[in-house]
């Protein structure tokens, strides 16, 4: 019975910690947008383009909306922020490692939570020192199943702490290999704002 008790302590322990931290997210007017990390990600069926020019060219340009279109990608808004800024240099480093046999070879798998507390801890000093950070680490692009998955990650800059995550997905769709999957995430920023940010900050109260 004790043992019982003290595992629920425990749990409740861990439980109130990890809203305390979820909560930084929410009280915070100023978020730094890191981008689009595909370290862990594959590609399925994904043929427009060779596999060399997806991982020379396209890593970058799927980020560079993310970055220059607010209008179809309202970073503020679907984060409820007044400020944000940009440190796109550590994942632009970072997807330098991407191969093409990393990003097309094997099967899709689930990014773990260990996982990505593991590459935030990884990430080096940016641009930005403190503050909360926000990058979508992207699982899979997968154009048989029209679907795209990413783990959106909150984390305090300063401390490498993994704050929040949370698994999406969105619907490809529009012109050009570049918009196609690009316009997935606007519809994962669409859920964020509709439903999934009211339901994370309750989560965290």
């Amino acid at each position: 019975m004790k043992h019982v008790i003290a595992l629920l302590l425990v749990s409740a322990f861990v439980a109130s910690a990890t809203a305390q931290d979820a909560k930084k997210i929410f009280n915070s007017e100023r978020i730094v947008w890191f981008g689009l990390d595909f370290t862990k990600a594959k590609l399925v069926g994904v043929t427009d383009e060779k596999p060399d020019v997806i991982v020379s060219t396209y890593l970058e340009l799927w980020n560079q909306p993310m970055m220059y279109e607010a209008d179809k990608f309202p970073i503020g808004s679907t984060f409820r922020k007044t400020t944000v800024q940009f440190d796109p240099e550590v994942v632009k480093e970072r997807n330098k490692k991407v191969t093409k046999e990393s990003l097309f070879g094997g099967s899709e798998a689930m990014i773990t939570t260990a996982a990505i507390e593991q590459m935030i801890s990884e990430f080096p000093i940016g641009a930005k020192k403190d503050g909360v950070g926000v990058v979508f680490f992207v699982e899979s692009f997968n154009k048989k199943k029209k679907l795209a998955t990413a783990h959106v990650a909150f984390f305090d800059i300063a401390t490498h702490k993994l704050l929040l995550t949370k698994r999406l997905t969105g619907e490809p769709g529009g012109g050009g290999l570049k918009y196609y999957w690009a316009n997935s995430f606007s519809r994962m920023f669409h859920d964020i704002t509709a439903t999934l940010y009211d339901q994370w900050m309750k989560e965290a109260k």
